[in-house]
């Protein structure tokens, strides 16, 4: 049976952490808070021997892949056409081979076997999957992408003194910490879809515009705010957190590869 199908046919009440389409982004915590927080969560996050059956990472990743490609083909096919991107298309037209090097890592380092390994959650939003996976998504939420190693590792610390990980889910953060970031790209590139979309929008209302006699008889108020409130949609896709986030994932493939030629 196909993984989609799978997660289709096992998942019953269970709201997966990809129906949220919003950048990965919560409350933003000092150093001590986070501490704080990851001694919460290992508090609330047992695991278990018998998960729920959840959409894996691996489809996951396959889907964001997809979706990233496509949105840099789409940019890419814009630019060509003589229009303006918005500076975080620019980013994912200059960095895209990047975002591709570290989907091909993630699956290089995370093989099926290893995978299936990972303790997995019992219940809460990340139910069914790594336990990792939920302690770094949590770290990269709180942080809104901004990476510290020495915070990073004092946020695991302060978990690990509730409960410790097993050696398996400490190599297992680095990799979890490139999945939550393609993540969030992917959303971030959903935003550029939009946007463009927006903007195709207001481009079609100024023509109607500039057509003489046309603007009374075709336009109406509420045609207008629709195409206003897809406007300002398509402004929200920012530069600073794509540079924040490519930063961090070209940071972690360095680290990668010299962990693995130490190891």
């Amino acid at each position: 049976m196909k993984p989609l199908l799978r997660y289709a046919v096992g998942r019953r009440y269970r709201s997966p952490p990809w129906n949220d389409v919003s950048p990965v982004r919560e409350e933003i915590f000092g150093v001590e808070r986070l501490e704080q927080h990851a001694a919460s969560l290992a508090a609330k996050q047992p695991v278990t021997t018998i998960p729920p059956v959840v959409l894996s990472l691996h489809a996951r990743l396959k889907d964001n892949a997809a979706v990233l490609l496509a949105a840099y083909r789409a940019s890419a096919a814009e630019l060509e056409s003589g229009h303006g991107v918005v500076p975080a298309a620019e980013w994912l037209l200059d960095n895209y081979h990047l975002v591709e090097a570290q989907i091909r890592e993630i699956r290089d380092d995370l093989p099926p076997g290893y995978y299936r390994q990972l303790p997995k959650l019992a219940d809460g939003p990340f139910a069914g999957y790594p336990r990792v996976f939920g302690l770094v998504w949590a770290f990269v939420a709180h942080t809104d992408s901004h990476f510290d190693p020495v915070i990073l590792r004092r946020f695991v610390t302060a978990y690990q003194r509730v409960q410790p990980l097993t050696i398996g889910e400490l190599w297992a953060v680095a990799i979890t910490l490139r999945i939550v970031l393609v993540e969030n790209l992917r959303r971030l590139a959903d935003q550029i879809t939009v946007g463009r979309g927006a903007r195709l929008d207001a481009d079609l209302l100024a023509n109607r515009l500039l057509v003489s006699g046309c603007a009374r008889s075709t336009l109406d108020t509420d045609s207008i705010c629709q195409v206003i409130t897809a406007s300002v949609q398509y402004v929200k896709s920012k530069l600073p957190r794509h540079q924040r986030i490519g930063g961090l994932l070209q940071h972690e493939g360095g680290n990668s590869g010299h962990r693995q030629g130490s190891s």
